[in-house]
């Protein structure tokens, strides 16, 4: 859809463009309303979100004047922080059709925008069947009969005869059964039944079935006239064939019930089901259960082999999921990579559990396609039926919620929902709605964790880390606001800030001498600052900016941006890398084809996982691990940083297999700017990796 958007606040524009873009849409921004009523003269648009305060002309005026001068209707949603029912009625009065309250929620949003899709996509297809119904209309003729009260045909014209395969001698003189057998009963049909037949439905349309002549079905669309006169009584009919306008309603009828790629019941026909189940377990108190399930890692399928594969692999999935079940269960493709499943009657927890660990062994087996074998896991979210239980969209979201945690928790298992998930939930999307105003707010900050070189400890560089201290509640943990950021797409805007303030710092500390050099300002990139951005001209235009040496920055990146666009990554960053930048490739090990990336990406530093090195404390297994990474890098010529460094024991083990430089709690956590210049004024104080 093309969607114009116009709010004065120039970040709530670039939220909402974001997650729209995000959604495939087209956008048009504008911070006020007098420069959208002149692009609306120019212009057209699906859809129109904006804002209720605004300068010199509101929302609620502009809407006026839009709705006097379309000519078309187009949904226009409101936007604002105010909720008073007061403002509700004065949109709806002023011509809108919505209201969303800011902060905006993107799920709320999403949701919301996806309606609009939905009813823009069943718009084009009554249009697409009221053009084809057109089409048909205009292209055969009506097949037009007279009969007489007994049922003899007495006249029937070409279009009639051929519309039953017929020449007009054939049907001349014939009874009306010959060719509407279920409709007049049978030959011996008399004027009463005739007349019985035609006080019901004269002048009025009646589907009925014909026989073709070689003895096909056609359904027939017709409408009777008496026409009377002094001698006798006859009864004209209009017939047409309808047929195929039949089929393709029996086809929507399917369509808006079922899944076509797995034939599994869809999600509208899924959540009729549940709401029966729910109706009768009230009643009964038969117990039910509701799994949410999704595949997991299942986008890598489709980025790896493409999506024919994904779709062979959905299907053999609905397979093995309908195994699993009896006949009494229900299955459906819910969304994407989704599926959810109603178990009936279920004794206590133990039938649950036995169920769900019957779905996860029997997907154990590799799937085999295109004469390759592929293993995929399964995450499971379980919500039982209780009295609390009233209807299947809040029982759906409590098994989503579940689901989730099941992926947090590693993926390849099965998770019982709890009223503390939705406490959770509640609070991320809490955080959620606050993100978007936290750096307005000055909420945001850079630490820094230093980077020691591991044989002289003099600082070689710091990671640049995001710090969150909301007013209210204090500092929130990176592993809960990071990814929200990634969710929302704020990552992006964020990391432009992180990039600008750590070259702005580290400009200052070069030239005051705190630092080093030729220390290196590492910040981490998201896969998502490599689809459709220009992170690279951003990257080196507040390099120069700022007067760095391209020596002096140094970006971490994660296979994750391989897998989710290896040849724009690979463009990107090819071009940093020939201007003098680092590439450091962050958690090294942890995902996929990791060879294949050190020797195909220009990577210039590896940097082991603190997980590896962890295992290397505990398993002989996991210190060749971590000794075969660092010979691997080296004999590429790439040096290695380990992270996680936070005890003597793992310094030493690190030092002995000749790993670079070292990064952990050991030597420093992640320090403010004041931290930071304190810790290198004293830095030749502290113990070096020597140990002297």
């Amino acid at each position: 859809m093309n969607v114009l958007v116009v709010d004065d606040d120039r970040f709530i524009r670039l939220i909402v463009e974001a997650w729209l873009n995000e959604m495939g849409h087209e956008v048009c921004t504008l911070d006020n309303a007098f420069d959208a009523i002149q692009l609306l003269k120019e212009k057209s648009f699906d859809f129109i979100i904006c804002d209720v305060e605004m300068p010199l002309m509101n929302g609620f005026e502009l809407v006026e004047k839009i709705r006097k001068t379309s000519l078309t209707w187009i949904p226009i949603t409101f936007m604002s922080t105010v909720s008073d029912h007061s403002y509700y009625e004065k949109g709806i009065k002023a011509g809108g059709d919505f209201y969303l309250n800011k902060p905006l929620d993107e799920t709320i949003f999403t949701a919301f925008v996806k309606g609009i899709e939905r009813m823009y996509d069943m718009k084009s297809q009554i249009e697409n069947l009221n053009l084809e119904l057109k089409r048909l209309r205009d292209n055969t003729n009506d097949g037009i009969l007279t009969i007489t009260e007994d049922g003899i045909i007495t006249s029937i014209n070409r279009s009639g005869a051929y519309l039953f395969g017929y020449k007009i001698s054939e049907l001349q003189n014939k009874h009306i059964d010959h060719i509407l057998p279920n409709k007049f009963n049978s030959r011996a049909a008399t004027t009463g039944n005739i007349l019985q037949f035609s006080s019901t439905v004269l002048s009025d349309s009646s589907e009925c079935e014909g026989r073709y002549k070689d003895g096909r079905a056609v359904q027939i669309d017709m409408s009777i006239t008496k026409i009377e006169s002094e001698n006798r009584t006859v009864y004209t009919c209009i017939m047409r064939d309808i047929t195929r306008r039949k089929e393709m309603e029996d086809e929507l009828r399917y369509a808006a019930h079922y899944d076509r790629l797995t034939t599994l019941p869809n999600r509208g026909l899924f959540s009729d089901r549940l709401d029966q189940c729910i109706i009768h377990y009230h009643r009964s108190q038969d117990k039910f259960a509701l799994l949410f399930i999704d595949l997991d890692h299942f986008k890598d399928i489709n980025d790896t082999f493409g999506h024919e594969w994904g779709d062979e692999l959905l299907k053999l999935a609905a397979l093995r999921l309908q195994k699993c079940l009896r006949n009494s269960d229900t299955v459906s493709r819910f969304a994407g990579d989704e599926f959810t499943i109603i178990l009936n009657n279920v004794g206590d927890i133990k039938d649950v559990e036995n169920a769900c660990e019957k779905i996860l062994s029997e997907f154990i087996e590799p799937f085999e396609i295109q004469h390759k074998k592929v293993t995929i896991t399964l995450s499971i979210g379980i919500t039982l039926s209780s009295e609390d239980t009233k209807n299947a969209d809040g029982m759906i979201r409590q098994s989503d919620l579940a689901m989730y945690k099941a992926k947090e928790l590693g993926r390849n298992q099965y998770y019982f929902y709890s009223a503390e998930l939705n406490y959770l939930h509640r609070y991320r999307v809490e955080l959620s709605g606050a993100l978007s105003s936290a750096i307005q707010n000055q909420e945001f900050s850079v630490y820094y964790q230093p980077q020691l070189d591991a044989i002289s400890g003099e600082l070689t560089g710091a990671e640049a880390l995001l710090r969150w201290h909301k007013a209210e509640t204090g500092f929130v943990s990176p592993g809960v606001f990071i990814p929200l950021l990634e969710d929302t797409s704020l990552i992006i805007p964020v990391t432009e800030w992180i990039i600008e303030q750590t070259c702005c710092q580290w400009k200052k500390w070069l030239d005051s001498g705190v630092i080093p050099k030729k220390c290196k300002i590492s910040v981490n990139l998201s896969a998502k600052h490599f689809m459709n951005q220009k992170i690279e001209e951003l990257i080196i235009n507040t390099i120069e900016l700022h007067e760095l040496e391209p020596e002096n920055f140094c970006i971490e990146i994660t296979e994750s941006i391989m897998i989710a666009d290896s040849e724009s990554a690979l463009t990107s960053l090819t071009t940093l890398k020939d201007y003098g930048i680092a590439i450091a490739l962050d958690d090294f090990g942890t995902g996929y084809s990791s060879l294949s990336y050190l020797v195909k990406y220009p990577i210039t530093i590896t940097k082991i996982d603190h997980t590896f090195i962890e295992q290397a404390q505990a398993s002989t297994k996991g210190r060749k691990l971590v000794m075969a990474i660092i010979n691997m890098s080296h004999s590429l010529g790439i040096p290695v940083i380990g992270e996680g460094v936070d005890s003597e024991s793992k310094k030493a083990f690190l030092l002995e297999n000749n790993c670079d430089v070292f990064q952990g709690f050991l030597f420093a956590p992640a320090l403010n700017i004041s931290d930071f210049e304190a810790f290198n004024g004293h830095a030749s104080q502290l113990p070096n990796s020597s140990g002297q």
